[in-house]
């Protein structure tokens, strides 16, 4: 299979989850679909786990789950629910940008392209946060971008397990099962109860929409970084948010108006040519 294919495959999955996941945060809390999400995972890659192992890796994986999968997921799923997976995908995303950021404080030269991408995103997040008249975003512009910055962090912790070449499925495990542990306490100290308020036929629709996404999507985007390197997944999975306006407004799931969809698109034009350039 061509790496390209790898990395598009997440891509595609990833931008049509959130739209999926906005239908279960109606009735429930954000930490419990969290929690649901990370559980449904974990039980699908704890055989792979036990089939192909781990090493010292799995310390960094435990450290993504924590960082990305806890705290970045939860204020991604809650920017959905306050300002819609249209809008929220493209500002969470620009966690692309922040990475390369966080490499120059490691060493890496500063390029002219860094300055024009961070214009071309705070254009994007502008036009984003205006909504319309009777909408007030930047409440939900401000946790989708809390997401993007601990979406960063983690995202590193994923490169170092896979320079320890632990493999993919593992890694997964160790993120989805780490983070589950942590959200099925907080929801039993706030709710006192891990009950999801939905039908079984919808909870078969999560598991669904979650071993794609953090099973399988997971699994392909660390294959990708193993074997392509962490730039080129980026750039080919920062195609994901634009795909969920596309989808979210062809669908009718949601409404980004044209003035969304340029922003959006402004910001993930940003992330392409700091990569490439």
């Amino acid at each position: 299979m061509e790496i390209s294919l790898i990395a598009f495959i997440p891509a595609l999955i990833w931008a049509i989850a959130p739209l999926l996941y906005k239908d279960f945060l109606v009735n429930n809390s954000v930490i419990k679909v969290n929690f649901y999400r990370m559980l449904f995972a974990s039980l699908f890659l704890l055989f792979p786990f036990f089939l192909f192992g781990y090493n010292e890796g799995i310390f960094y994986g435990i450290l993504s789950g924590l960082l990305t999968l806890v705290v970045g997921d939860s204020f991604y799923l809650l920017s959905i629910r306050k300002i819609g997976a249209s809008i929220a995908a493209p500002v969470a995303y620009t966690y692309v940008f922040f990475s390369q950021i966080a490499a120059i404080f490691l060493g890496e030269e500063i390029t002219y392209t860094y300055f024009v991408s961070s214009i071309l995103i705070l254009i994007g997040i502008f036009i984003l946060s205006r909504g319309n008249k009777k909408e007030f975003r930047i409440l939900g512009i401000i946790v989708a971008l809390g997401a993007s910055l601990f979406w960063t962090l983690g995202q590193a912790m994923i490169k170092l397990a896979t320079i320890q070449n632990m493999n993919p499925m593992s890694i997964a495990f160790a993120r989805t099962f780490s983070a589950c542990l942590i959200l099925a306490l907080i929801c039993l100290i706030k709710d006192k109860s891990l009950k999801m308020r939905t039908t079984k036929n919808k909870q078969l629709l999560l598991a669904s929409i979650s071993i794609s996404d953090l099973a399988l999507g997971s699994s392909l985007f660390i294959l990708a970084i193993a074997l392509a390197g962490l730039g080129i997944t980026i750039i080919l999975t920062s195609s994901s948010p634009l795909m969920t306006q596309l989808i979210a407004k062809f669908s009718g799931k949601e409404s980004p108006t044209v003035k969304d969809i340029i922003g959006g698109s402004l910001i993930i034009f940003a992330l392409i040519i700091s990569l490439i350039y």
